[in-house]
């Protein structure tokens, strides 16, 4: 499990919030976002469509190993 850096604030807002999560998920019909934690636990945060978020590198690291590890296949990711 390889965590990484979530970052997201709301759209009128200075201040944007980091939190070191293995993953997380979009539940568009309920407007919420959950993080996922390595110890287990989990944040909703209410109102997704208000926030900008930012996945850095470090999320795209995440995302290859696990295509990697679930496929079985040597998958490189690009990025501009």
């Amino acid at each position: 499990m390889m965590e990484y850096i979530y970052k997201y604030k709301k759209i009128n807002s200075w201040i944007w919030k980091k939190e070191k999560v293995v993953g997380h998920k979009l539940i568009v019909d309920l407007d919420k976002l959950e993080l996922y934690y390595k110890d287990g636990s989990v944040q909703q945060i209410p109102e997704y469509s208000k926030l900008l978020v930012k996945l850095g590198q470090d999320w795209v690291v995440s995302v290859e190993k696990s295509m990697k590890k679930e496929s079985g296949l040597d998958i490189k990711a690009e990025i501009d």
